[in-house]
C-alpha cells in the first residue's frame, strides 16, 4: 500500500472508493420510497387481481415500481441489470475450469452473447471478456482456450451450448446408471 504522511511516520493510505454511476443515487432513493411506502404492492395485487398479472418483465415491473422514471433512467437500471446477469452467467460459466457442474441454459447464453459481444460478430473473443465481462486477461484467454472448438480463437453461441448440452447429457447418463443399479428405488421415486 502506498505510505506517506508528515512526521516521518509511515500511514496507510485508505483506497479511493470506486466512483458511483450517474444517477445511482436519484434510482435507489426512488426506490426505497416506493418500496417504504407500500404502493408497489398494491399495484401488483391490483394487477393480479385483475388477471393482467400473469408473468411480469422486468421492465414493466421497473414502471410499476417507478411510474414516473424516465426513459434515460429506466434504460441506465435495465443496462445494470443485464450486466449483473452477463457477470452471473459468466461467473458459471467459469466452473468449466474448475471441472464444476454449471447451471446454464440456452437464454442465459443468448443473453451473455448480448450483453459482452462488442462487435456483433457472433463471437466472444478473449479481449471481449476481458474488457467487456470483467475477465482478467489470462483468465478470458484461458477460457477461451478451453471451451474453443475451432481454431478461431473465439467463442460461438454454439461453442458454449455445446458445453452445457454435454455436461447435461453427462448427467442423465449418470441418473440413468443409478437407475439401473437401484431399479426398485427409481420405480417407487416415480
Amino acid at each position: 500500500r502506498p505510505r506517506g504522511g508528515g512526521g516521518g511516520e509511515p500511514q496507510d493510505v485508505a483506497p479511493a472508493a470506486p466512483p458511483v454511476p450517474e444517477g445511482v443515487n436519484r434510482i435507489l432513493q426512488h426506490f426505497c420510497l416506493q418500496f417504504s411506502g407500500g404502493h408497489v404492492h398494491e399495484r401488483v395485487q391490483v394487477l393480479r387481481d385483475d388477471g393482467r398479472c400473469v408473468g411480469i418483465s422486468l421492465r414493466a415491473f421497473c414502471c410499476v415500481v417507478w411510474p414516473h422514471i424516465s426513459e434515460c433512467d429506466l434504460e441506465v437500471l435495465l443496462g445494470w441489470c443485464k450486466a449483473y446477469q452477463a457477470q452471473r452467467t459468466l461467473h458459471e460459466l467459469m466452473k468449466v475450469m474448475r471441472h464444476e457442474d454449471i447451471d446454464l441454459d440456452a437464454e442465459d447464453i443468448a443473453e451473455l452473447f448480448a450483453a459482452l459481444e462488442g462487435n456483433t460478430d457472433g463471437q466472444l473473443s478473449a479481449d471481449e471478456l476481458h474488457r467487456l465481462g470483467c475477465l482478467d486477461v489470462e483468465t478470458a484467454r484461458k477460457l477461451v482456450a478451453r471451451l474453443d472448438a475451432d481454431p478461431s480463437a473465439s467463442l460461438t453461441k454454439l461453442e458454449v451450448r455445446s458445453v452445457v448440452h454435454q455436461l447435461d447429457t453427462a448427467l442423465k447418463e449418470q441418473f440413468r446408471a443409478a437407475s439401473l443399479m437401484h431399479p426398485q428405488k427409481s420405480r417407487e421415486a416415480n
